[in-house]
């Protein structure tokens, strides 16, 4: 790792490179609002589990609504809004609990638009490589007030593009436990390109992967 002033400040430019690549602070920065819905897929030993879930981020208060389908048929809504943390089923409201509430705010941390909105986020350089193929830069996105909240990402040098992300696992011979691959980058509208589809592998083995689809932004 460099030097750590060195670092912070390579890092620096590195997020504005990251920045860039999604469409500059101008587009970010104005956004209020952004809704997909994650089709998501989950290979298993012996079955293949699919998942559809909505969700409508509140970029300018840090809302959150989370719209999960059952595999009866059922909506699961979870939200987090000016009044506390919920879940509703079946016209029934309950408070989250703590866990399933900071559950549901890693979703502003792991999402590269509030990510690279986010002021208060450290990134810090830590070192070059390749990832297949490609030169990268390995920046780590770390959260000042949580501590469990880091991230490695793998920037393209070239253009910026997040091409893998992962979470280092200290002392370990093999640091990387799994690759979360970021593909079809795509303009989204607003300005704002984003990757519509990733990948995860673990073991080189692709363990689960995702599909962005109904994206909408509002300014």
């Amino acid at each position: 790792m460099a030097q750590p002033k060195k670092a912070e400040q390579r890092g620096a430019e590195a997020r504005e490179h990251m920045i860039k690549a999604f469409g500059g602070r101008k587009a970010l920065q104005g956004l209020k609002e952004f809704q997909y819905t994650l089709r998501r897929t989950t290979y298993q030993a012996d079955q293949v589990i699919r998942t559809e879930t909505r969700y409508t981020l509140d970029l300018s208060q840090n809302y959150l609504t989370v719209c999960e389908k059952t595999s009866e048929g059922d909506s699961v809504l979870k939200q987090i809004d000016q009044s506390g943390a919920w879940l509703i089923q079946h016209e029934h409201k309950q408070a989250l609990s703590q866990q399933e509430k900071e559950a549901l705010q890693r979703v502003f941390f792991y999402n590269f638009i509030p990510m690279l909105r986010n002021e208060k986020l450290r990134f810090t350089f830590v070192n070059g490589t390749t990832y297949k193929g490609r030169q990268a830069a390995i920046v780590r996105v770390s959260d000042p007030e949580n501590p469990k909240l880091v991230l490695d990402l793998f920037m393209d040098a070239e253009n910026g593009q997040i091409l893998t992300s992962s979470k280092a696992t200290e002392g370990s011979q093999d640091p990387y436990p799994y690759f979360a691959d970021e593909l079809e980058y795509s303009s989204i509208g607003k300005g704002v390109i984003f990757p519509l589809v990733y990948q995860v592998y673990v073991n080189g083995k692709l363990s689960s992967e995702g599909k962005f689809e109904d994206v909408g932004l509002k300014k």
